[in-house]
């Protein structure tokens, strides 16, 4: 029966790592986009979404409340500014 856990722990954690490796490469895109259209590359941008990805796997808890808290708090300032 451990054995099963023990695997699908690690499957969750193979897909989690996957999921920040994802996110990761779309950033690195994104920089490199907004690097040609300014003629510049943004070094400390790629940097940033390098730790922000390291970050992301050593604390997954903490990342999904932080997703969920801005969100959260997104969308109930959106709603105050809409009529």
């Amino acid at each position: 029966m451990q054995s099963t856990n023990g695997s699908a722990q690690s499957d969750v954690n193979g897909r989690w790592h996957e999921q920040v490796e994802a996110f990761k490469s779309g950033m690195h895109k994104l920089v490199d986009r907004v690097s040609t259209k300014y003629n510049g590359e943004p070094s400390w941008l790629k940097k940033a979404v390098d730790r922000t990805g390291e970050s992301i796997k050593a604390h997954p808890i903490a990342a999904i409340g932080i997703a969920i808290g801005s969100g959260y708090l997104l969308v109930r300032f959106l709603r105050r500014r809409s009529p």
